[in-house]
């Protein structure tokens, strides 16, 4: 998850759409990789909170 807090970062800081991608690919990988069988619910709960967070 670091790898996608970093690229959040970049994307909060340039803007560029690319970075929030990569953020996503990452989290994807993650629970993907993990066996969890519901990754993919998970990984749009924590980026979606990221960046409402980033919002405020």
């Amino acid at each position: 998850m670091d790898k996608a807090k970093k690229y959040l970062s970049i994307y909060k800081i340039t803007g560029d759409r690319v970075y929030l991608a990569d953020a996503v690919k990452v989290e994807l990988e993650e629970w993907l990789l993990s066996g969890d069988v519901d990754y993919l619910h998970k990984a749009m709960a924590v980026i979606r909170a990221a960046i409402e967070k980033e919002e405020e």
